[in-house]
């Protein structure tokens, strides 16, 4: 099988979970620094990057899906500074109903 232009071989003996490695860590580590080692071209697409992602989960899937739970130490960064969103353990999609205190969760 080709994978990113690869010719890769693995044979399946067990069913295993792979993420890919965010070299960038969390945005909670660029967010508790004092002063904020990032420039504003780099903060600017992370902000988008962010918003992109939400956009995807909300609107680009026949059931939207809803986070509940975004914070900076659930938005993971990769190499380049792309944000990846992550921590989808308290999401929802829309056919769970939109009530919004049946939809209160996350962090405080």
């Amino acid at each position: 099988m080709k994978h990113n232009g690869e010719l890769v071989f693995a044979k399946m003996m067990e069913r295993l979970l792979c993420f890919e490695y965010m070299q960038g860590g969390s945005l909670e580590k660029y967010i508790a620094d004092e002063p904020c080692r990032l420039d504003w071209p780099t903060c600017y697409k992370i902000i988008q990057g962010i918003c992109d992602g939400l956009n995807h989960l909300h609107n680009a899937q026949e059931k939207a899906i809803f986070h509940l739970d975004l914070k900076p130490s659930n938005i993971l960064l990769d190499k380049n500074m792309t944000p990846k969103i992550s921590g989808f353990d308290l999401s929802v999609d829309s056919t769970e109903g939109t009530d919004p205190i049946a939809m209160r969760r996350g962090t405080l």
